[in-house]
């Protein structure tokens, strides 16, 4: 079994009597374009650590980690994630090509990657890249941003792909979870030492305590108090736009909590913005009709993708936050939930893959998938909810931005120092 390293384990002692200054890691993972989870975390790691080493005089109690960074962009964009083109192939050997050049060039021992989510080709993308460049480094480490390849691997792809697999991802030298649902994950090839590591982010809302929570009260306040005849609840989607993120379930239960507050008389009405770019233009057609199904083009807006300070105001404007997903790659706690978090969104939020302790106990907000019946009655509950402190607290106690940075430099350096020679 490996060894489960504690979130809050302390940074390695000396070895052999030396802890070196500089640690080099070659990071062989995509930033933005295409934005998403995935591809945020790693440009977070990256300048992380770069700001790191130019802030800070590294000492014997504190190396600093110098990336050297292989941008293996493979997708033009979302839609063209894990589908095949021959342009791929020439891109996989030439960033392999720069990773080993860089690994002699600089005398870099530790090779970062992602592995792929659940899909073939991305699969055989991994194959060649792992025989290709990992003969060639001291140490592998493993960040495990997508759930699910080892239950796929052993339920659906034959004894060979399961071979390979094996061949190239057992015994890495480190493999990072971002959730307890990922640890399954990197348990079935076999790691040396495992940590668990939450995903972190810069706090988008630094004057939560000051403008926003004051704005959520009072809006609360005129909800419960019935102050207004009818009462407008702000509900916001917001990632990429498909029926397995839960888009279409949360329309559908749109219609049902309307339709429930208006017969017993509660004084609400909800309304919801849908923001991202869609999968397709079959997704964003399915969208629509479902709009028109259930007529609700008077409370279904869609805003489009949105980003920066466009971003930060539908976060600030709702009232509630409504992603109820079974997307095959989920991760236990995606960033749009986090950022909800720290803006003391009440949350919406389906029971695939979740972790129920950064939820209250018995919180209605937790939904099967595929479920409208149950979205709709949990909009009803959060319309009253005051869950704004508890949500921000939960931010900052688990998924600062810091937080990941000082705990994942943690992970290398265990891993750098207990597998040294």
């Amino acid at each position: 079994m490996p060894v489960i390293l504690a979130i809050f384990a302390q940074t390695p002692k000396v070895f052999s009597g030396i802890v070196r200054r500089e640690m080099k890691l070659l990071v062989f993972a995509y930033t933005p374009p295409p934005h998403h989870g995935q591809s945020y975390m790693v440009k977070l790691l990256l300048d992380g650590f770069a700001e790191e080493s130019k802030s800070a005089k590294p000492s014997q109690d504190t190396p600093h980690i110098t990336c050297y960074h292989v941008n293996a962009l493979f997708a033009s964009d979302v839609t063209d994630m894990g589908r095949f083109r021959w342009q791929k192939v020439w891109l996989v050997f030439k960033y392999c090509f720069v990773a080993i050049s860089l690994r002699f060039r600089h005398g870099i021992e530790n090779f970062y990657y992602v592995p792929a989510p659940a899909l073939k080709n991305s699969l055989i993308r991994d194959w060649i890249i792992l025989l290709l460049c990992r003969p060639f480094y001291k140490r592998l480490f493993l960040h495990w941003h997508a759930a699910g390849l080892g239950g796929w691997l052993e339920q659906t792809q034959p004894s060979f792909s399961r071979w390979l697999s094996h061949l190239v991802l057992d015994n890495a030298d480190l493999s990072i979870a971002v959730s307890g649902v990922n640890i399954p994950d990197a348990d079935k090839f076999f790691p040396k030492q495992q940590a668990l590591v939450y995903n972190g982010i810069a706090d988008p809302f630094p004057d939560f305590t000051t403008k926003i929570l004051p704005v959520r009260a009072a809006r609360l306040h005129k909800r419960t108090q019935r102050a207004e005849e009818t009462s407008v609840v702000k509900v916001l989607f917001l990632s990429l736009c498909c029926k397995e993120k839960g888009l279409i379930d949360t329309v559908r239960a749109m219609k049902l909590a309307n339709d429930a507050a208006l017969k017993a008389g509660l004084g609400l009405t909800f309304q919801l913005t849908v923001a991202g770019k869609f999968l397709n233009p079959e997704e964003e057609e399915l969208f629509s009709k479902t709009v028109m199904d259930c007529d609700l083009h008077h409370c279904v807006t869609y805003a489009g993708f949105l980003g920066g300070e466009a971003k930060k105001q539908a976060f600030m404007e709702a009232d509630i936050f409504c992603f109820p997903t079974y997307y095959w790659a989920e991760a236990a706690v995606p960033l749009v939930l986090i950022e909800a978090m720290a803006c003391g969104l009440p949350m919406v939020a389906s029971q695939w893959r979740s972790e129920p302790r950064f939820y209250p106990p018995h919180y209605p907000g937790l939904v099967a998938v595929k479920n409208p019946d149950q979205i709709a009655g949990a909009l009803l509950e959060l319309a009253n909810a005051d869950l704004f402190q508890f949500f921000r607290d939960c931010y900052l106690q688990n998924f600062t931005l810091s937080h990941h940075l000082a705990t994942l430099k943690k992970s290398f350096l265990n891993a750098e120092n207990s597998n040294h020679g």
